[in-house]
């Protein structure tokens, strides 16, 4: 289990979504030659997040990338396939084709209405400060959904304000609310 994306999926729960991680999707052999990657594994999609009220579909990567440089903006406008570890956000072709068989199966299944909007969207544990706002401002020029560390980390902090709860993620946030100096 990531815990990062566990982290993610349960600020995504809060927020009134429904939450599948490490879902993998089944590509046909013609849809990957078609790709141009006739050995592809199947494509792995970290978070899948419904939002039934909206009937909304988003597909999020997910990177913590806490003790490293973070996520970079560049890193973000590849569209090689090649080192590129941002593949489901900056490839249109995968992005089609994952988005197609997920929809497909996930309708076959009865886990989500035909008249679904899908999108996809990019949680990030570290951006550099000088980077947020180009990282803030790729993810709308691509309609993603994105969940910065700021984001994420009020979203955890709030989770103090809960009930008794006796999840990992409630009590480390009531923890620290309750011993942090105040800020």
């Amino acid at each position: 289990m990531d815990y990062f994306e566990a982290t993610v999926a349960r600020v995504l729960e809060e927020r009134g979504y429904w939450v599948r991680q490490n879902v993998r999707v089944d590509l046909t052999p013609e849809v990957k030659k078609k790709l141009g990657k006739p050995s592809l594994p199947r494509p792995e999609i970290d978070i899948v997040a419904y939002q039934p009220v909206e009937k909304l579909l988003v597909l999020f990567e997910v990177k913590s990338y806490l003790d490293s440089y973070g996520v970079q903006p560049n890193d973000l406008l590849g569209t090689d396939w090649e080192d590129n570890r941002y593949k489901l956000l900056t490839i249109p072709a995968l992005q089609r084709e994952v988005t197609a068989a997920l929809v497909a199966e996930y309708r076959k299944r009865r886990l989500i209405p035909d008249d679904v909007t899908t999108r996809f969207g990019l949680a990030a544990g570290h951006v550099q400060p000088r980077f947020d706002g180009a990282v803030r401002d790729i993810a709308k020029q691509n309609g993603w959904d994105y969940l910065s560390p700021a984001d994420l980390a009020a979203d955890v902090w709030q989770l103090a304000d809960r009930g008794y709860e006796n999840s990992p993620f409630v009590l480390t946030a009531k923890l620290l609310r309750r011993h942090l100096p105040k800020q």
